[in-house]
């Protein structure tokens, strides 16, 4: 693997960490760290409901435990596939 999987990898693991820990430890601004994880899972939020997501007329959704897991999977599948691919 070269550096950018690496760095996709990392990514995509640590994206909705850092917004998350930035969220807790920036009020003043926990709005926009909020709608930058919420970007994060936006692509399956919307379309994936219970027991992943729960949908929120303020918010769009919530993200529950099970959608965490299941996000990231996904891209991480995602990225595998498109390695896989372009190596053929």
């Amino acid at each position: 693997m070269n550096i950018f999987t690496y760095i996709w990898l990392s990514l995509i693991i640590l994206w909705p960490i850092v917004f998350n820990i930035l969220e807790h430890f920036d009020p003043n601004r926990g709005l926009i760290w909020f709608y930058l994880q919420q970007l994060y899972y936006w692509p399956l939020g919307s379309w994936l409901k219970e027991p992943f997501f729960q949908p929120d007329s303020e918010v769009g959704f919530f993200v529950r435990p099970l959608g965490h897991v299941a996000t990231t999977s996904i891209y991480l599948l995602i990225l595998f596939g498109w390695r896989v691919l372009r190596k053929k």
